[in-house]
C-alpha cells in the first residue's frame, strides 16, 4: 500500500511540474509579448489621443457663425454675459462639451480672435467660452500669445499639441479655424483635454493585455492538467498491473479503452497475462 501511494504520489508530482512548466513558460512569453506590444502601442495611443481631440474641434468649429464670433463686445464696456452673440456661441460650446464629455479647470473648450493690436504683440484675446473663471466671470477679453499650432489654425489648418505639463496639470489641446461668410479665418476654437483621460484609456488597454494572458492561462491550465491526467491515468493503471503480476496475481485484467499506443500496451499485458496464465496451467497439469 505504502509503494502504491508513493508511486501516485509521484505521478502527481511529474503532472503537477509538467503543467507548471509548460504554463509557466506560456504565461512568461505571453506577458512578455504583451508588455513588449503595450510599450510599442504607447506612442499611437497618444497620437490617437491628440488626433480625437483635433477632431472634435474641427468638427465644431463649422458650427459657429464667424460674424457672430466677429461681433462679440471683449472691451468690457457691457457685461459679456448680457451679449446675445456670445450666449448664442456658448450654447453652442456647452452642448459640445457635454457631448464630447470635455472637462477640466475652468472651460475646457473656448474660442479666440487676434487682438486689435497682434501685429505688434502676436497675443490672442478670449472671446466666448463654455465656463467661468475662477473669480466666476467669464475671460473674455483676457490676453494669451499665440502659440505655433494656434498660429497653423489662423493660417487655415486645423492643428494640435503633443503632451505639455502647466500649473493646473498635463494636456494636450487642438484648434481649428472659424471661418465668416467670405471664407475668411476670423478666429479659433480650441479644446484643452487632460491627460488624466489618456492614463484612463491607457490602463484600460493594460488591463486587457494583462487579462488575456491570465485568461488564455486559465484555460491552458485547464486543458493541459485535464490531458495530461488523461495520459497518466492508464500509465498508472499499468503500473498497479505489473505490480499485481509481479506478486502472482495472473487474474488482474486491463481495461482497454484506448486506441493509441497506450492502448497497445494494455492489449498486449492482457495477451502477456493470458499467456501466463494457461502456461501455468498447463505446468500444473
Amino acid at each position: 500500500g505504502w509503494t502504491k501511494a508513493t508511486e501516485s504520489r509521484n505521478l502527481d508530482f511529474q503532472l503537477v511540474l509538467f503543467c507548471g512548466v509548460v504554463i509557466g513558460t506560456f504565461a512568461c512569453l505571453t506577458l512578455i509579448t504583451s508588455l513588449i506590444f503595450f510599450f510599442n502601442a504607447q506612442h499611437t495611443l497618444a497620437e490617437s489621443f491628440s488626433k480625437q481631440t483635433l477632431s472634435i474641434v474641427t468638427a465644431i468649429a463649422p458650427k459657429i457663425s464667424g460674424q457672430q464670433h466677429q461681433n462679440i463686445i471683449t472691451d468690457g464696456s457691457i457685461p459679456v454675459a448680457q451679449d446675445e452673440d456670445f450666449q448664442a456661441i456658448r450654447e453652442i460650446l456647452v452642448r459640445e462639451k457635454d457631448a464630447n464629455h470635455l472637462s477640466g479647470h475652468g472651460s475646457p473648450i473656448y474660442t479666440f480672435r487676434r487682438a486689435p493690436d497682434y501685429e505688434k504683440t502676436k497675443e490672442l484675446e478670449f472671446v466666448a467660452m463654455t465656463d467661468h473663471d475662477e473669480n466666476g466671470v467669464f475671460f473674455a477679453g483676457y490676453r494669451y500669445p499665440e502659440l505655433d499650432f494656434q498660429a497653423r489654425a489662423f493660417a487655415g489648418s486645423p492643428s494640435h499639441t503633443t503632451f505639455y505639463d502647466d500649473d493646473e496639470g498635463s494636456w494636450v489641446s487642438a484648434a481649428a479655424p472659424i471661418y465668416d461668410e467670405q471664407n475668411r479665418v476670423v478666429g479659433i476654437i480650441q479644446a484643452d483635454r487632460s491627460v488624466l483621460a489618456y492614463y484612463a484609456e491607457r490602463r484600460i488597454w493594460l488591463a486587457i493585455l494583462i487579462c488575456s494572458p491570465l485568461l488564455a492561462i486559465i484555460i491552458t491550465t485547464f486543458v493541459a492538467k485535464r490531458y495530461a491526467r488523461r495520459l497518466i491515468a492508464p500509465i498508472r493503471e499499468l503500473v498497479m498491473a505489473n505490480k499485481a503480476l509481479g506478486e502472482g496475481k495472473l487474474n488482474h485484467r486491463l481495461l482497454v479503452t484506448r486506441q493509441d499506443e497506450l492502448g497497445e500496451l494494455g492489449t498486449s499485458y492482457n495477451i502477456m497475462t493470458d499467456r501466463l496464465s494457461k502456461m501455468i496451467k498447463t505446468i500444473h497439469t
